[in-house]
């Protein structure tokens, strides 16, 4: 589908974010980020005004990265998606906005994300998470913290990688948050708090490390953990691991399971 959206035209583009089905319109908002220029900004401004919401969804999300990596519409975008996120009646819309402020990165956002952190709306708290951990302002993590706690496991989810591995942050807090994590049944939620941990070098991330080692592996969590902690103790059970899961599990976590291997390898093994 991608492929075919980059065969059209700005107007074709146009046309299908305003009567396409929700995958094309997401395809040709990706196709007009790319393509930038301020006949684009111009439209996604005239989306974000738009009676349907979800083109106003699609013009927060045009505004978002037209242009990326530059952004070069960042300080006329910005005070529009804090209106949307703001104001708008929509909670898709407000998600939009709140994500596209995420990647925006403008700290003027700051305080309106704040806000939207405790929105009704999960989805909302969902793209707020995102944003917030997009910033490196020590202002984001007492929000973030909160919201690692929701009732919401995709917004635990995000908020807990946002603390523990995009902001660089070393706080108590930040560690007892993550801590706490580490009870989760969720075991994306357990290993994102385990890598944050890990990679501040709290001691308390090994016997919890230990047990995802010996247990059900669930993905590649616990080795990243395992290479930032780099503690010898952990050898034995990545090599144990090593022969539970050869030849069930892709080449590429075998691929990082000896980078693990390695990093806790003492010199006398």
């Amino acid at each position: 589908m991608f492929q075919e959206m980059k065969q059209k035209s700005d107007e074709e583009l146009y046309e299908v974010i305003r009567c396409g089905l929700q995958d094309e319109k997401h395809a040709a908002t990706v196709q007009l980020t790319t393509r930038g220029g301020i006949t684009n900004f111009q439209k996604a401004v005239e989306f974000c005004q738009s009676t349907d919401p979800s083109i106003r969804a699609e013009g927060a999300s045009i505004l978002g990265q037209l242009g990326t990596p530059e952004r070069p519409f960042r300080e006329e975008s910005t005070p529009i998606l804090i209106s949307l996120l703001e104001n708008d009646a929509n909670e898709c819309v407000r998600g939009a906005a709140a994500a596209a402020l995420g990647h925006l990165c403008d700290e003027s956002a700051i305080p309106f994300l704040l806000k939207s952190a405790t929105d009704h709306s999960s989805e909302v708290r969902f793209n707020t998470a995102f944003a917030l951990g997009c910033f490196d302002n020590i202002n984001v993590v007492s929000a973030l913290i909160i919201l690692s706690t929701d009732l919401d496991d995709d917004v635990r989810n995000w908020a807990t990688f946002g603390i523990g591995t995009c902001l660089e942050f070393d706080t108590f807090e930040i560690r007892e948050a993550l801590v706490a994590r580490l009870s989760e049944s969720d075991p994306e939620i357990r290993g994102e708090a385990l890598i944050g941990l890990a990679k501040r070098k709290d001691q308390r991330v090994i016997a919890p490390l230990v047990c995802e080692l010996s247990g059900e592996f669930h993905g590649s969590w616990c080795l990243e953990a395992s290479e930032l902690m780099s503690d010898p103790s952990l050898y034995p059970y990545l090599i144990s691991l090593r022969d539970r899961i050869k030849g069930e599990v892709e080449d590429r976590f075998i691929a990082e399971l000896d980078d693990a291997i390695l990093a806790c390898s003492a010199s006398d093994i």
